[in-house]
């Protein structure tokens, strides 16, 4: 897995925000409206990919701190303060720069 994986999904999530903030404004031509369920439906099937490669992650403690990142979008402040223990937001960060280093090198 690379790391542009991990970060695919939120491209998708901007262009929608993008598209639902003009459907706020006016109405959507049908091209839009055709782009929009596109990218909704690949949306879903990339969260579900990338869920499937977070849950093959053997620590649960790192696989935690990636669900919490890459898919509730938390802040590292907040996974640190979720995980507890004394953890701070640079170590959370690390933790996770390393397990995906770690695994662009298995690919």
């Amino acid at each position: 897995m690379k790391r542009e994986d991990f970060y695919a999904y939120y491209h998708h999530q901007i262009e929608l925000a993008t598209l639902k903030k003009k459907s706020r404004r006016c109405i959507l031509t049908p091209e839009q409206k055709s782009r929009m369920r596109a990218l909704d439906a690949s949306q879903d099937d990339e969260r579900l990919d990338l869920a499937m490669t977070i849950g093959e992650c053997t620590d649960p403690q790192t696989r935690t701190m990636l669900f919490m990142r890459f898919l509730d979008f938390r802040s590292w402040a907040e996974i640190a303060q979720a995980m507890g223990g004394g953890n701070k937001p640079s170590g959370c960060r690390m933790r996770v720069e390393r397990y995906i280093k770690r695994v662009d090198r298995r690919d």
